[in-house]
């Protein structure tokens, strides 16, 4: 590249189609392309399936933790509502909203971007047109981020399947008195996020094996943490109505019947959990099929089942492929016993 600009002394342009050039002669994208394209990110109310259903004060803290620059660890099961309440408090508050899942492909370039050639115009001494090769730093979500100097929220869910060589790059933008991300070796710069800017991490704390002892532990000390708990099942009864614009007095009676299943569900595997055999509700709620549960049943999964039921699915067919067979491994005993314990706490009403 330097050598073409000697042979044919020309002089590149500073800024070029949204790009400007750094002190290394690498082209980067100008704040204002980047906040141009940021724009596109900001999630629309109407856009969400639904309103997130607080459980407490989440949004105040989540709030709280922005304005003094804190990033922010969601830990909760699956289903609970931790992806929503990101796109629901982004939304809120006009906030462009970055999100990339954490997992074995999540390389360092995926995350911060990478360089490229490309060909570009320019004019010699003699006004003779020619085309010479430029690096272009082509910037992924977290670099964007930085980058931007507004206030944006970088989301990363299943953050504790997150690559051991790829943390090390957030631990400087999650600590409140650096927040800054390193390009030296790609543009000879670094990139500072605006302080109201909040990376939020999401996880199950249970997932597989180990999960939240998965996460560094030295990004987990910097990341103050929200946890939700599987809500109550009027919480749960919230949640699911809220997915839907209007539902018949007999379905929403069916979303009722399938909270207070789910309820004891979750009881029960408390119990097994803690040892406690007074906790099991049913007999066909036994250690064998509670052993056999990897997780409780979600609001989304109900959700679903709603949605299945709604669209003309029957409602044990319903029950059996998004809320049973969702949950077991065992799918001989436990995946029996589970559907003829529904199938006997649901009214014959409500399945015709």
């Amino acid at each position: 590249m330097v050598s073409d600009e000697v042979r044919l002394k020309v002089v590149l342009p500073e800024r070029l189609n949204g790009l400007r050039r750094t002190g290394r002669g690498v082209y980067v994208a100008t704040q204002e392309s980047i906040r141009a394209e940021l724009d596109k990110f900001i999630p629309g109310l109407d856009s969400l399936p639904a309103r997130y259903v607080p459980q407490g004060n989440e949004k105040q803290r989540l709030e709280i933790a922005r304005k003094n620059g804190n990033a922010v660890l969601l830990s909760g099961p699956t289903g609970v509502g931790k992806s929503l309440l990101v796109y629901d408090y982004a939304a809120e508050n006009g906030l462009p909203l970055l999100v990339f899942t954490a997992n074995e492909d999540a390389t360092d370039w995926k995350m911060r971007g990478s360089l490229a050639i490309h060909m570009i115009p320019a004019m010699d001494e003699e006004g003779r047109m020619h085309d010479l090769k430029v690096q272009v730093f082509s910037h992924a979500q977290v670099a964007m981020a930085a980058m931007a100097d507004r206030p944006v929220i970088l989301f990363i869910d299943e953050l504790h399947k997150i690559r051991e060589g790829v943390t090390s790059l957030l631990h400087s933008i999650a600590n409140p008195t650096e927040r800054k991300l390193y390009c030296y070796e790609m543009t000879g710069e670094y990139y500072k996020l605006h302080p109201e800017s909040m990376l939020v991490g999401a996880l199950n704390p249970s997932y597989g094996e180990g999960g939240i002892d998965r996460l560094d532990a030295a990004l987990r000390r910097r990341l103050p943490t929200i946890h939700l708990d599987m809500p109550g099942q009027e919480t749960v009864v919230k949640i699911v109505l809220a997915n839907f614009k209007k539902l018949d007095p007999k379905t929403v009676e069916l979303v009722k019947k399938l909270a207070e299943v789910q309820a004891a569900i979750v009881t029960a595997r408390s119990g097994v959990e803690e040892r406690s055999p007074s906790a099991v509700v049913d007999a066909r709620l036994d250690t064998q099929t509670l052993s056999s549960i990897i997780e409780s049943p979600s609001p989304a999964s109900i959700v679903e089942t709603i949605r299945a039921v709604t669209s003309g699915l029957p409602v044990m067919d319903a029950v059996e492929m998004y809320m049973v067979n969702t949950i077991v491994t065992d799918f001989g005993h436990a995946r029996r016993a589970l559907i003829s314990y529904v199938d006997d706490k649901l009214p014959k009403s409500l399945k015709g």
